[in-house]
C-alpha cells in the first residue's frame, strides 16, 4: 500500500500581503482609538496577601517548557525552541531563579520590559 501525495494547493496571497493585513489591521484599530480616553485605573484593596508559596521545581519547569508554543520575541535572550532542546540543563537553573525570585519578591529590573511592535 503505498502513502497518498499530498499537493499543497499554491495561495494567491504571500507573507508580505498576510503581514500587511494584519499591520492595517492594527492601525485601524488605533486609529480608531486614537480620541479615547485614557483607561482609568483604580487600586482595590486586596482581600489576600501570598505569604508562601511551593518552590518551583525542575519537574514544573520541564513540564512547563514542554508545553510551550515554539513562539518568541525579540527580548528573549534565547529563542524557545533552543530552550527546549537545552531542557534538562536549563530547567535546574531556571528553578533556581524563579525561588529566587518569590523568595526575594523581587524581579530584577533586566526582566521588567515589553515590546510593542507599533
Amino acid at each position: 500500500m503505498s502513502t497518498p501525495v499530498v499537493v499543497a494547493k499554491a495561495s494567491p496571497f504571500s507573507a508580505d500581503d498576510c503581514a500587511k493585513h494584519f499591520a492595517d489591521k492594527v492601525a485601524k484599530i488605533k486609529a480608531s482609538t486614537a480620541n479615547a480616553p485614557p483607561p482609568v485605573i483604580s487600586p482595590r484593596p486586596v482581600s489576600s496577601v501570598l505569604s508562601s508559596f511551593h518552590a518551583v521545581t525542575v519537574k514544573a519547569v520541564t513540564d512547563l517548557l514542554a508545553k510551550l508554543p515554539g513562539k518568541h520575541c525579540c527580548l528573549d535572550p534565547a529563542p524557545t525552541w533552543l530552550v527546549k532542546k537545552a531542557v534538562d540543563d536549563l530547567a535546574p537553573v531556571l528553578s533556581l531563579l524563579c525561588n529566587a525570585s518569590l523568595e526575594s519578591s523581587r524581579l530584577p529590573e533586566s526582566q521588567k520590559h515589553a515590546f510593542y511592535p507599533g
